[in-house]
């Protein structure tokens, strides 16, 4: 396994990528606590930071340590919930247990009880760690309780217990495009040379021609020749055609196309039903479309909003969560044999947080593509509220006629 950092614009790592031998997949792990634990994953390939990577991706890439930079201004209730989420992956260090007798029993009893919430999908902490998991009025209502209800000789900071479990559902589907294709590797040999070199066929025309060739629509084309993961001359011409459909702007260092003339190019001269429509990206219209196995083309931009990429999205991983936290103690003396039980002395449940990852292929040859993190984060700044979506633009409702 290989680990590497990504670092924001301070210079303060902003992620860790850690590859898995073998091309068996990576993540990408936030550097901080207080923020979501996964902000993307695969499980094959490889995320190779030295290398030049999708426009799409470096501008996601930017979404994502710009979102690290601010999240001291994010609500505190999402932090905590944050917080809790990491105890998925890093077990929280849990401290001994002391008492004046019958010690080996004592932390026996408590061992036991341990591995039993584990068992059931529980974290714990002994409630001296607590005020890092809970908001501060709540953490003071739980010492109170806890102080109040604990045995007089035990100490309520080692022998209470905070224990917290996420509950919700999950709904996922994984990729479904077979195709691997990118913008230069023989994909762009049929394209018109400028200054005796092809340029790259353009994001917005490879995101394009994976839709259709994944629809296999319209049926006038020879899909059987286009491979899934290399060119053919075959696949070339239908790169072109594609690329003169939607008007696209040839040059050396990026080739460039609107959405809305990809768009208008499916319904009008590829035959797709006009439901297909460009609209502000939505993850649950995403969603919506991948449900019925229709991919979503999405564009997204750079910080200066000048520059558009666009890529697909075919998969996603929707995650709705809220945690329930408990505060467990001892009110009771502990006697071997004896009927002693931790008492669910006080409750405490978080709002929903909703996760959200779409499978992107970014159109670069199948490298990268994986589960990213759908940024849809809304905060209110000195200078006005601001959003990291940065004029997101998705086409839905792909549909053959």
């Amino acid at each position: 396994i290989l680990f590497i950092s990504l670092a924001d614009t301070v210079q303060i790592t902003a992620s860790y990528i850690i590859n898995y031998d073998n091309e068996q997949g990576f993540l990408l792990v936030s550097a901080t606590k207080n923020f979501q634990p996964i902000l993307a994953y695969a499980e094959r390939g490889s995320f190779n930071a030295n290398n030049r990577m999708p426009d799409g991706l470096s501008d996601w890439l930017g979404d994502m340590k710009n979102v690290i930079e601010e999240r001291d201004k994010m609500p505190i209730d999402s932090t905590f919930q944050y917080r809790a989420m990491w105890e998925e992956y890093i077990p929280a260090m849990k401290d001994k247990v002391y008492t004046r007798s019958n010690i080996a029993e004592f932390e026996n009893y408590i061992a036991d009880c341990c591995r039993e919430w584990k068992k059931e999908g529980y974290g714990y902490i002994p409630f001296a760690g607590a005020r890092d998991y809970l908001p501060e009025s709540i953490y003071e209502q739980f010492r109170a309780v806890a102080e109040g209800m604990t045995y007089i000789e035990y100490d309520y900071n080692q022998h209470a217990y905070l224990r917290w479990k996420q509950k919700g559902y999950e709904e996922k589907m994984g990729n479904i495009l077979s195709t691997t294709w990118t913008q230069e590797s023989g994909f762009n040999v049929a394209l018109p040379q400028i200054s005796g070199q092809y340029p790259p066929a353009g994001c917005a025309t490879i995101a394009m021609a994976q839709v259709m060739k994944y629809n296999e629509y319209p049926t006038f084309f020879n899909w059987n020749s286009m491979p899934n993961s290399y060119a053919s001359s075959v696949t070339a011409a239908f790169i072109r055609d594609v690329a003169d459909a939607i008007n696209a702007d040839y040059a050396l260092d990026g080739t460039s196309a609107s959405l809305s003339d990809v768009r208008n190019a499916l319904v009008s001269k590829y035959g797709y039903s006009t439901t297909a429509q460009v609209v502000n990206h939505s993850a649950a219209r995403t969603i919506g479309n991948l449900r019925k196995k229709q991919p979503v083309i999405m564009q997204g931009f750079t910080d200066d909003g000048k520059v558009g990429h666009a890529w697909v999205a075919c998969g996603y991983h929707d995650i709705d969560h809220y945690t329930e936290y408990e505060l467990l103690t001892m009110p009771e003396e502990f006697h071997p044999g004896g009927t002693f039980v931790f008492l669910i002395s006080d409750s405490y449940t978080t709002d929903f947080d909703i996760r959200t990852y779409f499978y992107m292929n970014w159109g670069w040859g199948g490298s990268y593509n994986g589960m990213y993190l759908d940024t849809n984060l809304y905060l209110e700044r000195s200078d006005g509220s601001f959003s990291w979506n940065r004029n997101r633009k998705d086409i839905v409702d792909i549909v053959p006629k």
